[in-house]
C-alpha cells in the first residue's frame, strides 16, 4: 500500500502542481494505466478548484489536504478543507444535448467526477469542516 498527503497552507491554483505531482507519482509506483491515472488526476484537480473557487470564496485561501492511498485494487483520494459546505445533490445534471453556443459555462465538473469515479462520498461537519472522497477500482 501507498499513501502520500499534499498538505496545502493556501488553497490556491498555483499550488495544486503538488497534488497533480504527488498523484502521478502513486499511478507509477502502481503501475496504473495511463488513462486511469489521468482521470484521477483530472478528477481531483476539479474537486480542488471548487474548493479553492467556491468553499473559499469571497475570503482568504485557506487549508486543504489531499490524501491519496493506493493498493492493487483500489485507489482512494481524499481533499479536506475548512471552506463553505456545499450540497453535490443540490447541483443540477448538465445538459449534454444543449447547443454549446447557448450552454451555461462551467457546470461539468461534478458530473465529470462522477462518470469518471466508481464511488464518490462527501461529508461535512461544522467541527471537522468538508471532506470529499473519490474512490477508483483497478
Amino acid at each position: 500500500m501507498v499513501r502520500k498527503t499534499v498538505k496545502l497552507q493556501s488553497a490556491r491554483m498555483d499550488n495544486l502542481t503538488a497534488v497533480r505531482d504527488m498523484l502521478e507519482d502513486i499511478c507509477q509506483q502502481q503501475q496504473v494505466p495511463e488513462s486511469t491515472c489521468f482521470n484521477l488526476v483530472l478528477c481531483a484537480d476539479e474537486v480542488c478548484t471548487n474548493v479553492i473557487m467556491h468553499g473559499y470564496a469571497d475570503q482568504s485561501p485557506g487549508p486543504m489536504i489531499i490524501t491519496a492511498q493506493a493498493d492493487t485494487d483500489t485507489i482512494t483520494i481524499t481533499v479536506s478543507d475548512e471552506g463553505r459546505p456545499f450540497v453535490p445533490e443540490e447541483v443540477p445534471t448538465p445538459d449534454l444535448n444543449a447547443d454549446w453556443q447557448t450552454r451555461k459555462i462551467g457546470g461539468l465538473g461534478l458530473f465529470l467526477v462522477k462518470t469518471l469515479m466508481d464511488e464518490i462520498r462527501y461529508e461535512t461537519s461544522h467541527v471537522k469542516g468538508n471532506r470529499f472522497t473519490l474512490i477508483k477500482y483497478l
